[in-house]
């Protein structure tokens, strides 16, 4: 037999220098196929049975093998094995070579610390029955003292948490946010933003490299570069949540407040405003280059800038405003025949939009409540003939009471993530950054609210500092949990904010059937307003009554711009929205009811980043800004009404005259 001790030597100098690099790792092998792979390695008759077992297999080299054998180390950008040796005797260079070969494959899954200092033995002696000594090699292996520890296992499962910890933020934190925040540090818009600029500057560098790593080896530029302090923990550091925040899409404005709140002191106020000079240059370079400029100032829409061809209907007093509608209008004025009642027609919109439209020559729609979430307003640009912003081939958009492009409780409550599909359901809604919870008193005297939920509250908004203009609250009941009793829900402003945009509306919803309560008055800071009482009986619903006397129920007619709702409004004309004009069909539909008489007093958003064409959303956080800057100022001429989308679930009650008749339709979206 070859001298072993030729291999055993080279590998226990190889396994000293591999200390000396930096960390050890192990790699995800199992110790029992390693050494299984370590005796199948032996060519043909080079490890023969020896007495009683192959003579290579000693518990000595077991030991060394199934401890250190599957240890590793990085050394530029390589990894080296502890069978990276140089043996030309037969047959351990044919050995080292597949263990080489076999480990390298493997990933790397852990640091490695020990308990013990020591695994294998030099050498044994064996005494022969001729009274003689024979003295057998073995691999061994000293580990050093910087890898031994009496906690070996908690140390390694703090690096392999640091791990998860680093990969998480490598992978989670965009380039583009770590950019932003590295463009408020620069512009002074941060609160002691200059202590972080180091920290960032390193995170950003190990970002840029990992990025360009192929996913297969990932994971190694991690376990490479996982010792070095602060940087591996950035997602955890104060300046890497901004990052965080930024990455999952909170605004600019909310995650600056919130990392504000940990590190600047409570009368702080920053000096400057959150967008870069860098965010607004490469904006506007965009802007400038697509020729958009004239086309971000907005306003209200009229009826003159639609044509007659683009809308479902048009009520003859309106038609000849429109472009193409003179004609039609005078066409109209030699029909005139009494009309006839009839009783209500359930029908589809579609079907109404493909069957009763084209006959009708007049229509009033009930406005009930319930629609007050379902206001719009069309909005046009200010400059004819301008490059196109948006996804469609026209520069219309709109806006839903609130500036937002989609209105209903129910839909912001299940982008929310609330259960909207319960038996019952009471949701709380309210129109700015004040903190207001919604409270509930069980028949069975539990009080639920946002400290002791009971599977019944499941949306709490604006608690924190990830604040919204449009939030929700959301209780709801199945079957199963719903006791019969008396319910109490009661609201709260646990933290006021803003003196605007106050009140809140309510919106009770039995087995499908929903009711709106509204009330329009500040609710002061810690101050509770007890709003509905509804009783449960036998599982049905027996009552629901106010409780304050500021409280408009769904079926008091309220006034809102303009418009009396509970009763019937004239229809000026029905469009679909702009981004189902002339053949497109770009994200959902709406259909809308714009009424006389109607008009909004607001200022509203012209421009929404949802609506941006391709080219702009790399910009989405200054355009967030310009939609807030360039808002449709209040007109006298304009086109608003109520909107439906194709994504909800809602019903509309319609009168409809026609040359010879007058039918009532109850129209289901």
């Amino acid at each position: 037999m070859s001298d072993f001790k030729k291999l055993s030597s080279v590998i226990q100098k190889q396994f000293e220098d591999m200390q000396k690099t930096g960390m050890l790792y192990q790699v995800d092998v199992d110790p029992d196929i390693l050494y299984t792979k370590y005796l199948d390695s032996f060519p043909g008759g080079t490890n023969e049975i020896f007495r009683e077992r192959s003579e290579h297999d000693c518990s000595s080299c077991r030991q060394f093998i199934k401890n250190y054998g599957k240890l590793v180390t990085i050394v530029n950008d390589e990894l080296v094995t502890v069978w990276d040796v140089e043996c030309d005797e037969y047959p351990y260079n044919i050995v080292a070579g597949a263990m080489k070969e076999f480990v390298s494959k493997h990933r790397i899954e852990n640091v490695y610390f020990s308990k013990f200092s020591k695994q294998g033995t030099e050498f044994t002696l064996e005494l022969l029955e001729d009274s003689t000594t024979r003295r057998w090699n073995h691999l061994v292996g000293i580990l050093n003292k910087k890898f031994v520890a009496d906690n070996a296992a908690e140390r390694m499962s703090q690096y392999r948490s640091e791990f998860q910890v680093f990969k998480r933020s490598l992978e989670e934190l965009s380039l583009s946010a770590i950019e932003d925040v590295e463009d408020l540090i620069n512009g002074n818009m941060l609160y002691r933003g200059e202590e972080h600029k180091a920290l960032i500057k390193s995170f950003k560098k190990l970002k840029i490299k990992y990025n360009n790593y192929k996913k297969n080896d990932k994971d190694f530029f991690i376990w490479q570069n996982l010792n070095r302090g602060a940087v591996t923990r950035f997602r955890n550091t104060v300046i890497g949540t901004l990052v965080s925040d930024l990455s999952s899409g909170v605004n600019l404005e909310n995650a600056v407040k919130m990392f504000e709140s940990k590190v600047a002191p409570s009368n702080y106020k920053r000096p400057k405003s959150l967008i870069t000079p860098k965010m607004i240059e490469d904006a506007m370079k965009t802007i400038r280059e697509l020729n958009l400029e004239p086309a971000l100032e907005r306003r209200f829409a009229r009826f003159s800038d639609v044509s007659v061809n683009d809308v479902l209907f048009v009520d003859n007093s309106v038609k000849s405003q429109m472009l193409g509608g003179l004609e039609e209008s005078l066409m109209a004025e030699v029909k005139n025949t009494p009309a006839k009642v009839k009783n209500s027609v359930e029908i589809t919109v579609e079907e109404f939009v493909n069957s009763v439209l084209p006959k009708a020559n007049e229509i009033d729609v009930l406005i009930k409540n319930k629609h007050l979430g379902n206001f719009v307003s069309l909005t046009a640009p200010v400059h004819n003939e301008v490059e196109n912003l948006f996804k469609w081939d026209n520069n219309f958009a709109w806006s839903y009471d609130g500036n937002i492009t989609d209105s209903d409780i129910k839909t912001r409550v299940k982008k929310a993530g609330g259960n909207v599909d319960a038996l019952m359901r009471c949701s709380l809604a309210w129109f700015n950054t004040d903190d207001l919870d919604i409270h509930v008193d069980l028949p069975n005297g539990t009080h639920v609210y946002y400290a002791n939920k009971r599977n019944i509250l499941d949306v709490d908004m604006n608690a924190g500092y990830n604040l919204t203009r449009t939030p929700v609250e959301n209780t709801c009941w199945q079957e199963d949990n719903l006791k019969d009793g008396t319910y109490v829900f009661s609201v709260r402003n646990f933290r006021k904010r803003e003196s605007v945009d106050v009140g809140f509306t309510l919106e009770f919803d039995f087995n499908g059937s929903i009711q709106m309560f509204h009330f329009d008055k500040p609710v002061g800071n810690g101050k509770t307003i007890r709003s509905l009482e509804v009783i449960i009986k036998n599982k049905n619903l027996v009552s629901v009554k106010t409780l304050n006397k500021d409280i408009k129920s769904g079926s008091a007619s309220q006034e809102k711009w303009g418009v009396n709702t509970e009763q019937f409004v004239p229809v000026s004309s029905i469009v679909l929205s702009p981004n189902y004009w002339n053949e497109n069909n770009v994200g959902n539909k709406h259909w809308f009811f714009l009424l006389k008489d109607c008009k909004n007093p607001n200022s509203v958003r012209g421009i929404y980043n949802e609506f941006l064409k391709p080219d702009l959303e790399k910009h989405r956080k200054v355009f967030e800004i310009i939609g807030d800057k360039t808002k449709c100022q209040p007109s006298d001429e304009q086109l608003s009404g109520v909107g439906f989308s194709s994504t909800k679930k809602e019903d509309l009650t319609i009168k409809v005259k026609s040359d010879k008749i007058q039918q009532v339709y109850d129209i289901k979206f």
